[in-house]
């Protein structure tokens, strides 16, 4: 019923938070402090956010509620002066999931006691912009190994991994009942894989479902569209005068502007 989008100031470029509620376009903001929170997180049952922001003099993470119940909370800062980016909150509560910039390897966060991050992902190559399956056994993610940027599956607890897209893909979202992983192709395409069920990976061929809004710039690192567990799906195009509106496409009718 909400959704989170950053917006930068007009005048100073500063990166902010803000919740939307689609059924009325109705707009608040989430977060006000003078350096840059982004990269918003939503915590599974709604009612938190963690985010990035660069307040502490290096990127942190920051947790706070979105129904004003409690107060910004730091729950990871990095531990060198690299980017960390969150990406993903596991279902179950328990796991954050990022990214480091520019390496880009990927690790998985527990979100309580003292525990230190746990590396999934590491390589010669740029791996990031992980979303970890709703059973928590896999995580999907874009690499650059093949010289071109694919969506690929492996395990979160086990070696190997298993490349979904063919012609390029970013940006790997999974259905919320579990089963299928959607990404977007090379010309912006909303693709999605059948996951099989159990320990070992089957996948389908990637299927179009449809194009997304013309003229939205196709990015690795910053999504442009989300699964919502009705069918729905959100996307930010682009609107008048350089500005952005946030469309919703349902999968069986027109487009609906909010």
């Amino acid at each position: 019923s909400r959704a989170a989008v950053v917006m930068p100031d007009r005048q100073s470029g500063n990166r902010d938070i803000w919740l939307i509620t689609l059924a009325d376009g109705g707009i608040t903001r989430l977060t006000s402090h003078p350096t840059n929170d982004w990269f918003p997180v939503w915590s599974p049952d709604g009612t938190a956010m963690i985010f990035a922001s660069d307040r502490d003099g290096r990127v942190s993470f920051y947790r706070t509620s979105t129904t004003g119940a409690s107060a910004e909370t730091r729950v990871f800062l990095a531990p060198s002066t690299g980017s960390i980016f969150p990406t993903d909150w596991s279902d179950d509560g328990a796991t954050l999931a990022f990214h480091s910039y520019p390496r880009g390897d990927i690790s998985l966060l527990p979100l309580s006691g003292d525990a230190m991050p746990a590396l999934i992902v590491e390589s010669p190559f740029t791996d990031w912009v992980a979303a970890l399956s709703p059973d928590g056994q896999w995580v999907a993610y874009v690499s650059d190994e093949s010289d071109s940027e694919q969506v690929y599956v492996k395990p979160t607890r086990a070696a190997g991994k298993h490349r979904v897209s063919v012609n390029g893909g970013v940006q790997a979202r999974w259905r919320q009942a579990g089963g299928e992983l959607f990404f977007l192709g090379p010309a912006n395409e909303l693709m999605s894989v059948t996951i099989g069920s159990g320990s070992s990976l089957s996948t389908s061929p990637p299927v179009r479902q449809f194009e997304g809004c013309r003229g939205t710039r196709r990015d690795t690192f910053n999504h442009v569209y989300d699964i919502a567990p009705d069918g729905r799906s959100l996307w930010i195009c682009p609107g008048d005068d350089g500005a952005s509106a946030i469309v919703t496409i349902d999968w069986a009718a027109s487009f609906s502007r909010r």
